[in-house]
């Protein structure tokens, strides 16, 4: 037994080297009946080797220095190899985080593949049983995890894991992943926010994950809820046809059988940015008509926290000063970008002018003068931080002709114009594992055509067929469960523009 160590029970890698030093990698390694019990860091450190197995092992109550895994493969260097890893009647028990890790972040396209497997083992009270590239809460970094290569996990139990049984983070299909003959019994037991399986793409035009086979996973739940989530899925094209296999979920509403079909696919992935759909669409009129319900009066915007890189589009209909409201909201101690104002220049293209942001726990006033009338863009990137406009003189809207918008913590409703009979599509995401956000669309009559409670990956709708022209409205709200922090929003079929109010728009 290997107990109450300050660091790890068992480490297998080879040293980082010195000058002239050669670089010897581990082979051949075997362990059996080996308990490693309470100690600080990991049960097990694996970080480079070549044919290892760990037989009849336990690996409990890793706990005191993180990360605090019952085992945790994570080469030091894009050469260290990963190879012929087997684990084969082992047991992960109460460990403080992760039962069993993967977090390759430092193999790219140049390393070796790896090759890992895991045989009827059981994971039992941990935090999460089993994570390929676990998450910044588990180990303070986060990156793509781009390891090429296979894992397979046959025969293993999950029970009582405090969140999920199951986390993989992997890009696109990078790395072959198959789940077969297992068992979810009682986990998530945490919180009513968790799922049994969970995916995290990271937010971003990435490849949602693929090369995913889930056979025979038989899930046994205390509640009913959703078995799977996708977290930060990519806003790129998918490719998902390699996302396949079937799953068994019990719980008090009864037993039902979930297949990984094209039907599926379609709802974990919906693909509103693929080949085919309505592409992006610029910001301005497009000879559309500027409606101003107030002229030369400032109006107040729906209250909606733009995050990060902020973008607004306004229209101005003479040269001059334009008036605002607003304020800048500082997320924590974190610093400012040096220099950060509003640059403002016309859509058409032109010479830039800055505007200063408003600082303050209030909203102030600030205004931005232009040469001439007509659209015009305003951003500033605000790192981590976010931006408020309260209030406009003008017609002014959020950008969305680019890339999708980052609001933060409030509601709100935002506007967009369709044009009849023209497709678009109008879509929501939550962040993270538990960051929500709830949307009801709105058509030009006033009448309710989709809803969503609670989103925490990428849903919306498609605008088809005799779709009504005029003025959309998309509600923002708090979840029905979970929490309403970071979130983003976009739209894509119409002009690349969600106005913040109905007064002022085109």
């Amino acid at each position: 037994a290997l107990r109450d160590s300050g660091g790890d029970g068992i480490y297998v890698g080879r040293r980082r080297p010195g000058e002239g030093r050669i670089r010897r990698v581990p082979r051949d390694v075997v362990a059996r009946n080996v308990v490693a019990d309470g100690n600080a860091r990991q049960g097990s450190s694996i970080t480079s080797v070549e044919n290892l197995l760990y037989e009849n092992c336990t690996f409990s109550n890793t706990k005191g220095r993180p990360p605090q895994s019952g085992i945790d493969i994570e080469p030091n260097g894009k050469y260290d190899p990963v190879e012929n890893c087997v684990f084969r009647n082992c047991r992960f028990e109460n460990n403080e985080s992760t039962g069993f890790g993967i977090a390759c972040f430092h193999h790219d396209e140049e390393s070796r593949p790896i090759t890992v497997t895991l045989e009827n083992c059981a994971f039992v009270g941990n935090r999460c049983a089993f994570a390929y590239a676990q998450n910044k809460r588990m180990t303070g970094k986060r990156g793509w995890n781009r390891a090429r290569g296979r894992v397979v996990v046959r025969g293993c139990t999950f029970e009582k894991s405090r969140a999920h049984a199951i986390s993989i983070r992997k890009p696109g299909d990078y790395l072959k992943l198959e789940i077969e003959d297992c068992t979810i019994r009682d986990c998530c037991q945490s919180g009513s926010g968790q799922h049994e399986v969970y995916f995290d793409h990271l937010y971003g035009d990435i490849p949602p994950v693929d090369a995913v086979t889930i056979m025979n996973l038989r899930i046994f739940q205390p509640v009913e809820r959703c078995w799977v989530a996708f977290g930060d899925v990519g806003y790129g094209a998918a490719r998902t046809d390699k996302f396949t296999g079937d799953v068994t979920v019990t719980s008090p509403a009864g037993t039902r059988k979930i297949a990984l079909d094209s039907a599926f696919r379609e709802w974990a992935f919906p693909a509103f940015w693929a080949e085919g759909e309505p592409k992006r669409r610029r910001a301005d009129a497009g000879g559309g008509k500027v409606v101003d319900g107030a002229p030369g009066r400032r109006v107040a915007l729906s209250k909606l926290r733009v995050r990060g890189d902020v973008r607004y589009v306004f229209h101005a209909a003479k040269a001059g000063a334009v008036s605002f409201k607003g304020r800048l909201v500082t997320i924590g101690k974190k610093p400012l970008p040096e220099g950060a104002a509003f640059e403002v220049r016309p859509l058409g293209g032109g010479n830039a002018v800055m505007a200063a942001i408003p600082l303050g726990k209030a909203a102030a006033e600030f205004s931005v003068e232009v040469p001439a009338a007509g659209f015009y863009s305003m951003r500033a990137d605000l790192g981590g931080h976010s931006f408020l406009l309260a209030e406009s003189e003008v017609p002014v809207g959020v950008d969305v002709s680019e890339t999708p918008v980052s609001f933060m913590s409030f509601a709100g409703d935002l506007f967009f114009h369709v044009r009849g009979g023209e497709p678009f599509n109008a879509m929501v995401s939550g962040a993270g594992e538990v960051e929500r956000v709830g949307a009801e669309l709105f058509d030009p009559s006033g009448a309710s055509v989709w809803r969503e409670p609670a989103a925490l990956w990428w849903h919306g709708w498609r605008g088809r067929g005799a779709v009504a022209g005029g003025l959309w409205k998309l509600r923002l709200s708090r979840p029905v469960n979970d929490r309403m922090e970071d979130f983003h929003v976009d739209m894509v079929g119409a002009p690349g523009v969600l106005f913040l109010t109905p007064e002022k728009h085109w």
